[in-house]
């Protein structure tokens, strides 16, 4: 319409031809005809001609029948590029001219007299005439007439033209009236109206401003474009334009006609032809109202068009001014503010600029600016849109925003509409802070978000992220045809997200502090025909994923790099590969956690999961040492892979295995709970609740320890290092030990230390802590340094009688092996046993067996084939602490020694030989080929006596002896209670 408006002012600036009076009035109609054919050749312009009509033919294309151009001959004046016609005119001696009637061809593209009639001519009708005032009135003759002073079109004036296309479509029509002229101004204080097609324009009082000339050029070539400055309507400003198929948005030109769009203004709507710039101003208003109900408005203080030459379309011509972009200024009291009800969009800002032809917007303002397009919206200082190409492949184009800023997206699914029409509501959201820039540009045809100034990210799953420095999120674009439908959540995704500087990632599936972030996203279709390879693995996959049974995984990661890999399903996002590496610090639990479980925890220098989403991850760390705990045990290696699903792990070397334990070595139930250590110089595999570990193997638990060259542990149930699973905690049921062991375990009570026991062999051992089996082979040792209430195989010492408990100490030494059940509290030793038993003042202080000599006051000396110690059931009954009454066992040519203190020393031999602690009795039982003897002293220094039967019952606290069988060569049954004698007196 613009371009028609201009078409109009140019009309109306012709009439300055009439000021120039000397060359389209004077010299045609008053000097001589020779002087009128030289001047008008000398000026380029054909002098009128009364008869015949030459220019009837023309003038029908333009004018109807009956017309007054076409009635008489008119006087016309013509150059190729304007035509005038005059009806009659009469002068005043007072320099007033007045012309009947006026007409003015104005041809855009110039015209040649017998050519076909140009349809786009302009023709500006004055059917009043009009008035000249002229500075010395009319000089007959060569003097011709005086220079116009002002001028005045007088009743109705109209502008029209069919313009170029057949139809009314692009027809123009201006319509005013009572025109003023002058040399530098036309105007009219009347109404005009404009008419283009199905455009409609409308204001009050209107001027144009023409280009001051040089008086030595021709007064056509005056008349030109070149020739006006300004066209303007200063008052009651309205255009109804008329869009049709075209828009200004991105994407190709719509089907469907668009519905009118309302300009208002208060102020006046200018048009300046130099700089081909028109602007509406104060209080603008572009409103468009569509079919829907829904309505577009564009508020600002002033509206301005920047004309452009060429157009859009190709077949226009390329003279034809076009918009080439729009600007939109406001005020502090007055900003721009745009609500596109149509397009979910709106705006605010100070200024807005819009360059049509390259598609780029421009948003500006002191502060803030604010644009939000269907959901989404942004807010920084300034920002810059460049949109595609209308043929583009891609459906989004760059951004800036400069200034301290943040955008928040919600995505809708692609296509942005439901199969049945509505609108679809599915979306991922997205908030991004900064403090300097934000840019959106394509690197490999693919487009960048690139934000600097600590920005802040809030995205799919990650929850909100917060980067020192740049933040890169890397998008993905849908394929336009709609093949990715189904696979992606929204038209433009993110791919790839890449930070540095000291991020902080809070969510609720992941959080942690990294110093640089790479996190790379995969989009995996769930919905495979039934016949698909794919489909069996992925079944299998979908079993083992825990999100599907509502246990996803929630995950912190400190360290000093991180990589990942998110998988997305179903618009729901997993965590499938997991890198991090320098002074990593790694926990995993389960994103709604119905029960508080103990979580798995990572510490290392590097650290690579993979298939993290499932329950088979694969789990591989790097430290010096790496740290993985899980369900309460904790393992240390430098070198450490894991896999979650089939609950292994193997390490292959050096490293330590930490586990809480509620017995000791024993088997005894522990007063408080304690952290067992296994240490291991060679390598370590755990299968399910199996453990083995090689090479220079160390075990500490409390005050205990154990060494092996290599241990195997069983749990209780089998170690899964998986935080997001419900799992119990895994309990030691059975260490066995190869290779030979040496172990030591203290007890303890409320009072302090109960005992210290020490257990060396030389092949192997197992200790089942569930069921209490002790078996070991191989030589060995067996030391035990305790406190006991029970009395000692002699009588105690008048020192010691009645003390309570005491320290004792026990030593066995085997050469082939040991068994029991330490929950019933009984161990047997095996081959050549030699035992030395008794009290001892320390802790530290041992007693000594020697190969001749008798053993020390107190001390008690075995010596056989099988030995079994155990602790007397009554026991509990008898003391809260320590260690007894003990019961003895001895089998297999056992000799006993002792010496009993005030009853002296004795002897007992026999094949089977039990001492009973509490009761503080000797049972002695020989073979029918060899009896049992015991040789002892009723006193000290009283000579022995000696006794031989198959079975000997000594009682060394009183010295009585009872015996069965045979004594000195001869079978009988004896009852024979013999009573101590008192010692004499030496």
């Amino acid at each position: 319409m613009l371009t028609r408006i201009t078409h109009a002012a140019i009309a109306f600036a012709l009439l300055v031809v009439i000021y120039q009076g000397y060359v389209l009035l004077a010299v045609p109609f008053l000097e001589p005809v020779s002087g009128t054919q030289d001047r008008a050749v000398q000026d380029g312009i054909t002098p009128p001609r009364q008869a015949p009509h030459k220019y009837r033919d023309l003038l029908a294309a333009y004018f109807p029948p009956g017309h007054w151009a076409l009635a008489n001959p008119p006087k016309t004046f013509e150059d190729g590029r304007v035509m005038i016609i005059l009806d009659n005119y009469r002068t005043s001696d007072t320099g007033l001219l007045r012309i009947n009637k006026c007409a003015l061809l104005f041809f855009p593209n110039s015209y040649t007299l017998g050519d076909v009639a140009p349809r786009d001519a302009v023709i500006l009708e004055a059917p009043h005439g009009a008035v000249l005032q002229l500075d010395e009135g009319v000089r007959p003759g060569l003097g011709g007439i005086g220079r116009v002073q002002h001028g005045k079109l007088l009743g109705d004036i109209t502008v029209r033209s069919d313009m170029r296309e057949p139809g009314s479509q692009d027809d123009l029509l201006l319509t005013t009236r009572d025109v003023d002229l002058r040399e530098d101004l036309i105007r009219t204080d009347a109404e005009v109206d404009v008419q283009l097609g199905p455009h409609r324009g409308h204001g009050r009082v209107m001027e144009i401003r023409l280009v001051e000339v040089e008086s030595s050029e021709s007064a056509v070539k005056r008349v030109s474009s070149g020739s006006i400055e300004s066209l303007e309507i200063l008052h009651d400003v309205q255009a109804r334009l008329v869009p049709g198929n075209t828009k200004l948005s991105a994407g190709s030109p719509s089907q469907t006609p668009a519905p009118p769009v309302q300009v208002n203004c208060q102020g006046r709507f200018c048009f300046h032809f130099a700089h081909s710039k028109a602007f509406f101003e104060d209080q603008v208003k572009v409103e468009q109202i569509h079919p829907t109900g829904e309505r577009d408005l564009l508020l600002c203080h002033t509206l301005s068009l920047f004309l452009t030459k060429g157009s859009f379309a190709k077949k226009a011509s390329q003279n034809e001014l076009r918009p080439g972009s729009i600007q939109a200024l406001g005020t502090v009291a007055q900003p721009v503010e745009l609500d596109a009800q149509s397009q979910q969009a709106t705006a605010r800002c100070e200024k807005m600029w819009l360059e049509l032809q390259s598609r780029r917007i421009t948003l500006d303002g002191n502060d803030e600016v604010m644009l939000s397009y269907q959901g989404s919206e942004i807010h920084a200082p300034m920002i810059r849109y460049q949109a595609p190409a209308l043929n583009a492949s891609h459906r989004i184009g760059t951004l800036q925003a400069s200034g301290n800023g943040w955008i928040s997206v919600r995505g809708d699914r692609v296509g942005n509409r439901s199969a049945g029409g509505g609108k679809n509501t599915s979306s991922e959201p997205m908030e991004m802070r900064w403090t300097k820039e934000l840019r959106l540009y394509r690197i490999g045809g693919k487009p960048v978000l690139s934000v600097r100034g600590r920005p802040r990210l809030e995205l799919l799953g990650l929850g909100r992220l917060w980067a020192a420095n740049d933040l890169d999120v890397y998008l993905r674009e849908s394929a336009i045809d709609g093949s990715e439908a189904n696979l992606l959540p929204a038209a433009v995704v993110p791919e790839r997200i890449v930070a540095s500087g000291e991020i902080d990632v809070d969510s609720s599936q992941l959080s942690g502090k990294v110093n640089q972030l790479d996190v790379r996203i995969q989009y995996a279709s769930s919905h495979l025909d039934l016949g698909s390879p794919d489909r069996g693995r992925l079944q299998s996959s979908n079993l083992r994923n825990p999100s599907a049974s509502g246990r996803s995984r929630a995950y912190h990661i400190d360290g000093k790099r991180l990589q990942m890999l998110l998988t997305v399903r179903d618009q729901q996002p997993e965590v499938t590969r997991i890198d991090v590496e320098g002074d990593v610090h790694f926990s995993e639990t389960a994103s709604i956690r119905a029960t508080p479980e103990e979580p798995l925890i990572v510490r290392a220098s590097q650290l690579h999961i993979e298939n993290a989403d499932s329950p088979s991850a694969e789990i591989s760390l790097h430290g010096k040492p790496a740290t993985v705990t899980a369900a309460g045990i904790s393992i240390r290696a430098e070198k450490l892979n894991l896999n979650r699903g089939t609950s292994r792990a193997w390490i292959e070397s050096p490293g330590e295995l930490v586990i809480p334990v509620d017995q000791d070595f024993s088997g005894k139930a522990l007063a408080t709970k304690q952290m067992m250590t296994i240490r291991w110089q060679g390598g370590m595999e755990l299968d399910q609740d199996r453990v083995i570990f090689r090479q220079g193997v160390e075990v500490e638990a409390g005050e205990g320890w154990l060494k092996t060259k290599q241990l195997t542990t069983h749990f209780s149930v089998p170690i899964r290092f998986d935080g997001a699973a419900s799992q119990q905690r895994a309990q030691l049921a059975q260490l066995q030990c190869s290779g030979g062991a040496d172990a030591q375990f203290s007890q303890r009570d409320a009072t302090g230390l109960t005992s210290v026991q020490t257990i060396t062999l030389e092949e192997s051992l197992v200790v089942n802590q569930q069921t209490g089996l002790i078996h070991g082979q191989g030589g060995g040792r067996l030391e035990s340094v305790h406190l006991s209430k029970g009395n000692h195989f002699a009588n105690q010492t008048p020192q010691n009688h009645n003390r309570g408990q005491q320290l004792q100490f026990l030593q066995v030494d085997f050469v082939r092996g040991i068994e029991g059940n330490l929950n019933r509290r009984h161990v047997a030793v095996l081959g050549d046993v030699e035992a030395v038993y008794g009290p001892v003042d320390s802790w530290d202080e041992k007693l000594e067996k020697s190969v001749r000599g008798m053993p020390e006051l107190g001390t008690t000396w075995i010596s056989c084939q099988k030995l079994g110690v155990a602790e007397n059931p009554l026991a509990s009954l008898q003391q809260r602490s320590g260690i007894g009454p003990l019961e003895f066992l001895a089998e297999g040519d056992v000799i006993v020694e002792g010496r009993v203190g005030e009853r002296g020393s004795f002897t007992a031999t026999s094949e089977k030989a039990t001492y009973d602690q509490l009761k503080t009795m000797f049972l002695l039982e020989g073979t029918g080929r060899l009896p049992a003897t015991l040789t002892h002293e009723q006193f000290v220094g009283a000579p022995p006596s000696e006794t031989a039967a198959r079975k000997i019952i000594y009682i060394h606290k009183s010295g009585e002896v009872k015996v069965e069988g045979i004594v000195r060569g001869g079978w009988k049954q004896i009852d024979m209670g013999q009573k101590p004698r008192s010692p004499q007196v030496r």
